[in-house]
């Protein structure tokens, strides 16, 4: 059962700046933070996450080092209701794989937490909220006081929290791809590499880690190759229900036989004409006129996302269309041809000694890549994979 306890005064949020008595401070009235934060995290649990907690000591023997997760909902009466360790958390997902009623989900088969909820708990528009959660050794602290500062005008919150939630799990199951700097991302994408969503954690970590150490990610195509060709069977199987692909799939099949049989220049060969090909329909979906560039193509292939909706997405649509725009279509010296990309494979002046395995995979990264950011309701002859699951 929840916990009902009255503060002594309205929070209003965080101190951004100092100020004497009778001068302007800046607050902040809604945030997240998380343990990558350091000491602002802390500075924010010894604030009013501890207050709560020595509040409820009143009531129960409680330690803050005890607290797994804790949601506040305040109410403009400074009523405020509490639990501790108590919530049925559910997360909708988006699945890597076909997932069935009471199987093991692992965050390698998550592709994007869409929602988080509470089972039987409603949280109104016009009440503040603090919720702390923790995935394993990691924490997050979210608050929004904004609805409690109306004065004379009563305010309500906009924010879909369930959405939001979603978003935040995200952030702390997955943090070390949302730690990569603008310098990172450079070099990664300069070896044509990318945290594609169907590699499995360990090995986007490996990438990352590479590239944070300044060491070469070409040394991981051994291991990606081996991820790859465990999974071509089921990619297969999905990618023949998906609406873009069905006049591609001949092709597709043969590339991928082409790869197993190690022909990597004659996956390439058929892979990087059809992925342009599947970018073009995915252009003419969206019945958009002026002509058709490389870079409007690479912007055709985010035609199913929105980002503003969802700047915690582990597909980094923004990134990618970076990544098609420099990697799959970039271009090259006509007189001194170097680089596997679609224009020196379909031009024809790459050389078949410069394909190589990295080269065939990543095709089969990029057009598996494609099938998350396609448009559900035409991308798919079945409804897209999602499940509940038990945080």
């Amino acid at each position: 059962m929840p916990y009902e306890i009255t503060l002594n005064e309205i929070p209003a949020g965080y101190a951004l700046s100092s100020a004497r008595g009778g001068g302007i401070a800046k607050v902040s009235v809604s945030e997240f933070v998380s343990s990558e934060d350091g000491f602002l995290f802390t500075q924010r649990l010894e604030g009013f996450p501890s207050a709560i907690v020595s509040q409820l000591a009143k009531q129960a023997t409680l330690r803050p080092s005890q607290v797994d997760h804790m949601l506040a909902i305040v109410g403009s009466n400074k009523k405020c209701t509490v639990y501790v360790n108590e919530l049925e958390i559910r997360a909708e997902v988006q699945g890597k794989r076909s997932i069935r009623v009471g199987e093991l989900v692992t965050d390698n088969d998550i592709a994007d937490i869409r929602r988080v909820q509470f089972e039987g708990v409603e949280i109104p528009n016009s009440c503040g909220v603090m919720f702390l959660f923790s995935i394993g050794w990691r924490k997050g602290l979210y608050y929004d006081f904004w609805p409690l500062q109306h004065g004379d005008k009563r305010r309500v919150r906009t924010t879909d929290l369930e959405l939001l939630f979603g978003q935040l799990f995200t952030h702390v199951i997955f943090q070390d791809h949302f730690r990569v700097t603008d310098q990172e991302w450079l070099r990664l994408i300069e070896k044509s590499w990318f945290p594609f969503i169907s590699l499995s954690q360990e090995i986007v970590t490996s990438l990352i880690g590479h590239v944070r150490n300044h060491w070469d990610p070409d040394e991981l195509v051994e291991k990606i190759d081996g991820e790859v060709k465990s999974k071509l069977d089921d990619w297969l199987a999905k990618w023949e229900r998906v609406q873009y692909l069905s006049g591609h799939i001949r092709f597709i099949r043969s590339a991928v036989a082409l790869h197993r049989s190690g022909d990597f220049p004659g996956a390439v060969a058929i892979l990087f004409p059809r992925l342009e090909g599947i970018l073009r329909e995915l252009h003419l979906e969206q019945k958009l006129s002026g002509k058709i560039t490389q870079q409007v193509l690479a912007e055709a292939a985010l035609s199913g996302i929105d980002p503003t909706t969802n700047p915690r997405l582990l597909m980094f649509p923004e990134k990618f269309g970076l990544y098609l725009r420099e990697v799959f279509f970039a271009n090259f010296d006509g007189q001194n041809p170097k680089g596997v990309s679609r224009n020196t494979v379909c031009h024809g002046v790459v050389r078949d000694s410069e394909i190589g395995a990295k080269h065939s995979l990543i095709g089969f990264l990029i057009l598996d890549q494609l099938t998350y950011y396609m448009r559900p309701q035409a991308a798919t002859k079945a409804p897209t994979t999602s499940s509940s699951i038990s945080q």
